[in-house]
């Protein structure tokens, strides 16, 4: 078995959990900061053109990006309940799977959204003066489409290991070396938009080799090459099973935001330039929730696999408690010191006072969401991921887009994420206490 593997069903369930998930929580930030550099550099550089395909080329892009991190999501849960089932011959043909299904993914991917991006460019009513840009942006982006799938999905599988500290390495490897590349190719050699994208997959490029490397040296039992590609059908639906809920969950976070942004707009040009400054500062509230919910999956997908039921519940109380840690001091800075925070960013008393008058009542899901997202976590790693799309799809995506349609400013828009988030985590805990979650689909799925 991998000689970096970590049994999360063993140990102080707190002390192990905390372990595991502030690697995550850093991972995390370093792909928040990740796409802000970009943003950042092409600003000072380019101009208002480059800004604009940089920002819709990656808006673009992460249509794609909700469907690999969704499915390398449900590879790390899948490879975690076998891992603590100790099933290591389930492990192995899952790993093959995973690798060999992405690679060819990754191709079909390239050449559906290389097609499809004169026509993507359009339907996004691009401005003209960005069209070139964006494009390009777009073609680069899903020609390194491979680097993406490969990248993300040795990171799922050392996960799934309970390894979230070499993931880390990695990610941080990708964004130093997109930092530098960005200020090659966008600074020096002023290719603004698309040497933005070029920088991106040539640093998730240089990850995954690395990341491959590495798993061949404590993994040799594997092999990582193409007469080695094999996909177990079985182990391939269980994946599509686990992963495409998430991926369609993700997918439906991204469209209510979009939405979000469009029904703001109809308030006029405050309230607009006030969502698009608050937008970036209440992102960074979603890391631990996150974070810690992406490590209750892991560790309660390998004590599920292991039938420690007990523990998995601990799991996910932990999980909460220490989610919420992060989630307090974050909700009383957005309740107390709104103004301070609009005043990082804009001078203009308008704008301040519309930004103040969301942050105040979107404090209350900082807490909130500290619950939802625990129990999302622990439901994905039982393995019951559709429960999960269904929170989603019928309750938190639905509630959220009828409250900001029904808002008339700011105060009611950011209010609709609470309301939306507790009916969200009521669900699922009432899912919870069923029990029916210890029914999980990798005992259906195996048959070995």
């Amino acid at each position: 078995m991998l000689q970096t593997a970590h049994n999360l069903t063993e140990g102080n369930t707190p002390r192990t959990l905390v372990r595991f998930a502030v690697p995550y929580l850093a991972a995390s930030f370093l792909q928040a900061m990740y796409g802000a550099v970009d943003t950042l550099i092409v600003s000072y550089y380019g101009d208002a053109a480059a800004l604009s395909a940089t920002s819709n080329g990656a808006q673009a892009l992460m249509t794609v990006m909700c469907l690999i991190m969704g499915l390398t999501m449900g590879g790390t849960i899948m490879i975690g309940q076998f891992f603590g089932a100790k099933q290591e011959q389930a492990v192995k043909e899952s790993i093959t799977t995973i690798f060999s299904f992405f690679t060819l993914l990754s191709f079909v991917l390239s050449l559906f959204m290389m097609v499809l991006s004169p026509y993507i460019t359009t339907w996004m009513q691009t401005p003209t003066e960005a069209v070139n840009q964006t494009f390009w942006y777009i073609i680069i982006g899903s020609a390194g489409l491979i680097f993406t799938f490969g990248y993300f999905t040795v990171c799922a599988v050392l996960r799934g290991f309970g390894d979230s500290k070499n993931p880390l390495k990695f990610i941080g490897i990708a964004c130093i070396l997109n930092i530098f590349l960005d200020l090659l190719f966008v600074g020096k050699f002023g290719w603004q938009a698309p040497g933005a994208s070029l920088a991106t997959i040539l640093a998730q490029g240089v990850s995954m080799l690395l990341a491959i490397r590495f798993m061949k040296t404590h993994f040799p039992g594997l092999q990582f090459n193409f007469k080695s590609a094999k996909i177990h059908i079985d182990k391939m639906i269980l994946l599509l099973k686990l992963g495409m809920p998430i991926a369609a969950s993700q997918f439906l976070v991204m469209l209510s935001l979009l939405i979000m942004v469009i029904l703001v707009n109809r308030m006029g040009l405050i309230a607009s330039a006030a969502i698009g400054i608050v937008s970036k500062i209440d992102g960074f509230s979603f890391l631990p929730p996150v974070a810690f919910s992406s490590a209750i999956s892991v560790m309660v997908a390998q004590n599920i696999g292991a039938k420690s039921f007990r523990r998995a519940r601990e799991t996910f109380f932990w999980g909460f408690l220490c989610s919420l840690v992060f989630g307090l001091p974050i909700a009383a800075v957005f309740y107390f010191e709104p103004e301070m925070l609009m005043r990082l960013t804009t001078h203009n008393p308008d704008i301040i006072a519309a930004g103040t008058s969301y942050l105040e009542p979107f404090s209350i899901d900082c807490l909130i969401m500290c619950l939802m997202f625990s129990i999302i976590g622990f439901l994905n790693g039982t393995g019951h991921t559709t429960f999960t799309l269904f929170q989603n799809a019928v309750l938190s995506t639905p509630i959220r887009i009828l409250l900001i349609w029904k808002a008339t400013d700011l105060f009611g828009v950011g209010l609709a994420f609470p309301v939306a988030s507790t009916a969200t985590a009521l669900a699922g805990l009432l899912y919870f206490m069923t029990g029916l979650w210890k029914r999980t689909l990798i005992q259906k799925g195996d048959k070995k």
